[in-house]
C-alpha cells in the first residue's frame, strides 16, 4: 500500500522539526565552546581526556577482543591520546602561550640520547596518518633526519614574541629524533594546530609535501623576522659588539642560501646588475624524454646558461628612446620655425625645453654607465626593446648548510595535460656542489659563464640525510620517507656502521640499507653540509664582486637581537657620546673652541664642494 501525501507530509515536518532542533543544539554548543575554550577548565578537561579516558576506554574496547572490529571502523583513530580534539579538527584552537610553554619545557628537559647499540634494531617514532595526511609526516620525518634545524628552531622558540609554528616544529622534530627500541608512533597534532591559519593545506585532502614544505618554511622565516626586529637593539653602541657575540646571538636559517642570477644581452654586450635571491629549495627539472639521469646532470643544467629570445635589454631600450626623442626634436623644430601663431610657437617650445632635458639625462645615464638605476621623472617612458639573443645564468652564491632539493615530476602530455615524470634520478650519498657555486670574482661577459672554480679550489661537500619518495600517478599516491639514524653507540660492535637507514610509511617503520635507499626514485632530497669540508660553518656566505655596477653583497651581515655593551669603560662610552653627537650635527659640551673651529671650516668646504657639484650638474650637456 502506498503512503498517503499525508503522512508524507507528517514525515517531513519531522525531519525539519529534528534538523532545526540539531542545528540549534549545534549553533548552542558553538557559543558555549567559544566562551570557555580559553579557560583552564577547559585545558584541564582536554588533558584529562587525553590521558586518562579516552586510552581506558580504548584499552577496554581492544582487550574485550575486538581488534578487528576497531581496525575497520577506524575508532582507534578516535580513542588514541589526543586523537579526540584532532577527530573534530574543526574545534581545534589555536596554540596558546601556554601551549608554547609546555612544548618547550618538554625540549628543555628532555633527557640526553642513550647510547643505544645498533647491532640491535632500533627505530624512531612514526607518525599517524589521519587522512592524506602522508605529505605532512613525509615532511616531518625528512627535517628530523638533519642536525643543523634543531638549534636554529630553539634560538627561535625561545625568543619573543610568540612563535607557535617555531616552537610546535621544534617539538615534534625533537621527538622524532629520538631512537628505541620499541615501535611507537603519535600525530603531529601541535603543529596543525599551529598552522590553523593556513587550513588550506592542513586538511585531508591530497596536498604536496614540497608545498607543505615552503610553507613551514615560510612561516618560520615570518616568526624569524618578527623575533629580530622586535629584539633589535638601535644606537651606535651596536659597533662594539663583537662579531663572535653577534653570531652567536644571531638566528642564521640553515635552508636559506643565496643565488646569483645574471642577465646579459649578446647584441650590445650589456650585463645587468647581478642580483642575489634567497632560496629555500633548488628545484630541479629532468628531462621527460630520458630514462635516467644523475643529480649531478640536474644541478648541471639548473646552472647552465640559457638562451632566451624575447629578454627586454635596458640598455638597447634607453638608446632606442634616445633616438626616438631626438628625431622627436628635430620635427618640433621645423614645425616651430613654421609656426607664427605665438601661443602655438611657445607651447612648441616648452615641449622642445621638456625634450632636451629628457636626452640629456638619457644621455648623461649613457656615459656614465648608470644604465640600471631608476628614473626620477616619471613623464619619461621608456621604450622596452626585446633583445633577439640574449643569457640568462643562476649559480649559487651562498650554499644553505642543509640543501633541499625538489626533482619536478610534472610533465605535460603531448595530447594535452599533465603526467608525471618517471625519470629516475641516481644520486649519490656524498654531493660536492663547488661546481655549480659562485667563487670571489663574477664575470660580466655575456657569453661566459658568471663563475667558474679555479683549479685546486675547496669543494663543498654535502652528506645525504634524508630522501622523500612519492608513489603514485600525478594526481594522486603516497609520500613514503627514507631517512637516517645517527650511531651513537661507541662500542666495537657498531663502529663499522656508520648510519642507520628507516623507511618510514607513516606509522610503519622498517629498517633498510644504504643501497635501499640509492635505488628509490627521490621526489625531494635533504643533504646537509659537512663541517669538516667547510671550515666549521657551512653557512658561511661566498663573498661574491664583479666589476659592474651591482651592489656587493655583504659577508654574513645577520640581523642580531639580544645586544648587550661588552665593555662600558669611559672610554667607550665617550665615544658613543661623540658619534651620537656627530650623527645629530651637535658638538660635543666637553670640546675646545680650537677643537670646534677646524671642524666648522671643514663644514665649510664641504658645502662649497657640494655647490660646485651642483653647478656641474646643471651644466649643458651636448647630446650626440
Amino acid at each position: 500500500m502506498l503512503p498517503s501525501l499525508q503522512s508524507i507530509q507528517t514525515l517531513l515536518n519531522e525531519i525539519s522539526y529534528y534538523a532545526q532542533l540539531l542545528t540549534a543544539l549545534l549553533s548552542l554548543g558553538g557559543i558555549i565552546y567559544s566562551l570557555i575554550r580559553h579557560t583552564d577548565t577547559y585545558y584541564a578537561f582536554s588533558e584529562w581526556l587525553d590521558i586518562s579516558f579516552w586510552p581506558a576506554l580504548y584499552n577496554l574496547y581492544y582487550y574485550s577482543g575486538l581488534p578487528l572490529l576497531l581496525h575497520i571502523l577506524q575508532i582507534d583513530v578516535l580513542f588514541s591520546p589526543g586523537g579526540f580534539l584532532e577527530f573534530f579538527s574543526f574545534l581545534s584552537p589555536a596554540l596558546t602561550a601556554q601551549d608554547e610553554a609546555a612544548m618547550l619545557h618538554a625540549v628543555d628537559t628532555k633527557p640526553p640520547i642513550a647510547d643505544l647499540c645498533s647491532s640491535q634494531p632500533l627505530y624512531i617514532s612514526g607518525l599517524v596518518n589521519t587522512g592524506n595526511s602522508c605529505f605532512l609526516n613525509s615532511v616531518l620525518q625528512a627535517l628530523s633526519a638533519t642536525d643543523g634545524i634543531q638549534p636554529f628552531l630553539n634560538l627561535i622558540a625561545h625568543s619573543s614574541p610568540s612563535t607557535p609554528v617555531a616552537a610546535s616544529l621544534l617539538y615534534t622534530l625533537s621527538l622524532l629524533s629520538s631512537p628505541s627500541r620499541r615501535r611507537s608512533c603519535f600525530r603531529p597534532r601541535h603543529i596543525v594546530r599551529a598552522m590553523s591559519n593556513h587550513r588550506r593545506v592542513i586538511n585531508r585532502e591530497q596536498q604536496d609535501a614540497q608545498e607543505l614544505f615552503q610553507l613551514l618554511s615560510s612561516a618560520v622565516n615570518e616568526e624569524e623576522t618578527s623575533v629580530v626586529h622586535r629584539n633589535r637593539t638601535n644606537g651606535i653602541a651596536e659597533v662594539l659588539v663583537k662579531p663572535q657575540q653577534i653570531k652567536e646571538r644571531s638566528p642564521s636559517n640553515p635552508l636559506i642560501g643565496l643565488s646569483a642570477n645574471r642577465l646579459s644581452c649578446l647584441q650590445c654586450g650589456f650585463t645587468e646588475a647581478i642580483r642575489h635571491f634567497t632560496f629555500d629549495n633548488i628545484q630541479l627539472i629532468p628531462p621527460s624524454n630520458a630514462h635516467s639521469i644523475s643529480l649531478q646532470q640536474c644541478l648541471q643544467r639548473y646552472t647552465a646558461m640559457e638562451q632566451l629570445k624575447d629578454a627586454n635589454c635596458r640598455n638597447c631600450s634607453i638608446r632606442a628612446t634616445l633616438k626616438l626623442l631626438q628625431k622627436e626634436m628635430a620635427t618640433l623644430s621645423v614645425k616651430a620655425k613654421q609656426v607664427h601663431n605665438r601661443m602655438e610657437q611657445r607651447q612648441l617650445l616648452d615641449h622642445l625645453v621638456t625634450l632636451d632635458k629628457q636626452c640629456r639625462q638619457l644621455d648623461d645615464r649613457i656615459r656614465s654607465g648608470r644604465i640600471s638605476e631608476d628614473y626620477d621623472d616619471d613623464s619619461l617612458r621608456i621604450k622596452s626593446i626585446a633583445s633577439f639573443a640574449s643569457t640568462k645564468q643562476v649559480m649559487i652564491a651562498k650554499p644553505p648548510k642543509i640543501l633541499c632539493l625538489h626533482i619536478s615530476r610534472s610533465a605535460f602530455h603531448e595530447f594535452g595535460g599533465l603526467q608525471k615524470n618517471m625519470c629516475q634520478i641516481v644520486f649519490p650519498e656524498i654531493l660536492d656542489i663547488s661546481a655549480y657555486c659562485t667563487t670571489g670574482e663574477l664575470n660580466v661577459h655575456p657569453d661566459q659563464p658568471i663563475s667558474q672554480q679555479p683549479p685546486g679550489a675547496g669543494p663543498y661537500k654535502y652528506r645525504l640525510k634524508s630522501i622523500i619518495v612519492h608513489y603514485g600517478s600525478h594526481s594522486y599516491g603516497h609520500f613514503v620517507t627514507y631517512r637516517r639514524l645517527p650511531c651513537h653507540c661507541s662500542c666495537q660492535r657498531c663502529q663499522h656502521l656508520d648510519h642507520i637507514w628507516l623507511r618510514i610509511s607513516d606509522e610503519k617503520v622498517d629498517r633498510v640499507s644504504l643501497q635501499d635507499v640509492l635505488r628509490a626514485n627521490p621526489y625531494m632530497l635533504m643533504y646537509e653540509a659537512l663541517e669538516s669540508e667547510h671550515g666549521g660553518d657551512s653557512a658561511q656566505p661566498m663573498v661574491t664582486s664583479s666589476s659592474t655596477s651591482e651592489t656587493p653583497i655583504l659577508a654574513d651581515a645577520p640581523s642580531s637581537f639580544d645586544y648587550c655593551y661588552t665593555s662600558e669603560t669611559p672610554e667607550s662610552l665617550e665615544a658613543i657620546r661623540i658619534a651620537n653627537s656627530l650623527l645629530t650635527n651637535d658638538e660635543p659640551a666637553e670640546e675646545s673652541t680650537a677643537t670646534t673651529l677646524p671642524r666648522r671650516r671643514k663644514h665649510h668646504k664641504r658645502r662649497s664642494s657640494s655647490k660646485h657639484v651642483d653647478n656641474l650638474v646643471t651644466s649643458v650637456v651636448t647630446v650626440q
